[in-house]
Formats: C-alpha cells, structure tokens, sequence
C-alpha cells in the first residue's frame, strides 16, 4: 500500500481517522471545501469551534467527527495569498506538518487533506502543491506511524498538478 495517495473525491465521505478542515482565523468556513465539511458536520462543530476563539495561520483545533465517516476533525487556519511576500509558504507548509503531527500525538493512522488554500485564498496551485507534497514526503520520510495520507482533490485539473509535482519528488 502506497503510504501517500492522491484522489478526486469528497473529503466528507472519505473514510480515515481524521480529515483537514482549512479554516479561517476566526475558525469559521474558509471557501468551498469548508463549506462543504460545514454542512456534512452536525451543527455542533460550529458550537465546538466557538469556544476556541481564534487562532493564528498553520495552527491546528481538533474536534469530534460530528457526523462525518471519521474519529476525529483536524481544523488548521489556511493562510491567504498575498503575492508571497508575507510568509505564505512556511504558513501553508506549518498546515500541513502541524496535522501530520497532531495526528501521530493522537495515535491516528489515516489523514485526508484537501488542497489547502488554493480556492478562496487563492494560493497558486502549483506553489502550494509543492509545498504540501514536499511537506508530506518529507514527514513520511521521518515518521513510520502514519499508515496512509491521502491528499482529496475537488477536480481532475488539481490532482493532474498534484500527481506531476508527486512524480517529481519520486524521481
């Protein structure tokens, strides 16, 4: 079993231990993917994310699965794209390396993450798939724990550039 896949799918109905929820600093919807965890989730995820308050960019709340096919939610803040200069790749980078910790600190084996960032935040997609599959081989590279990671993409355009930076890196 390959311990790091990429698919077109759904991310509410995907089976694993835990799904990425990109949200915004206030903890609430961030675009199209968060709307969409939003409305498979039962109406209190909303009321569990308000009692965190807000947080700062790469950081990561973790919640219930609130109805959705997993043990656990791993809400990390997106970061918005501002031309570069604002430290947006670390900020995306951190997304993707704090979930993957937070879920070995949990004793998860299965994660799923969307394409963070690369709708309403409007990081360019090709900038942040390399971040995030850099991220995740070299995290792959260091722990043994993690069984599967499963990047979810919303079209066949996003898992093409997701697919040929993954064929880069395995090179």
């Amino acid at each position: 079993m390959k311990r790091f896949v990429i698919e077109v799918g759904d991310i509410t109905r995907y089976e694993a231990d835990a799904v990425v929820h990109p949200i915004t600093e206030q903890l609430e919807s961030a675009g199209a993917v968060s709307e969409e965890i939003f409305r498979a989730a039962a109406l209190s995820l909303r009321r569990e994310l308000e009692a965190y308050g807000s947080c700062p960019p790469g950081s990561v709340v973790v919640t219930e699965g609130h109805g959705l096919p997993v043990k656990k939610i791993l809400h990390t803040v997106n970061p918005r794209w501002h031309g570069g200069e604002k430290g947006e790749e670390k900020a995306l980078a951190d997304c993707y390396g704090n979930c993957l910790k937070k879920a070995v600190e949990l004793g998860l084996k299965t994660i799923a993450f969307p394409s963070i960032s690369t709708g309403a935040y409007h990081f360019p997609v090709n900038l942040a798939a390399n971040v995030a599959v850099k991220t995740i081989l070299d995290f792959l590279k260091q722990d043994q724990t993690l069984e599967k990671v499963c990047l979810i993409c919303l079209d066949e355009r996003t898992t093409l550039v997701y697919d040929m930076c993954l064929a880069q890196y395995s090179r």
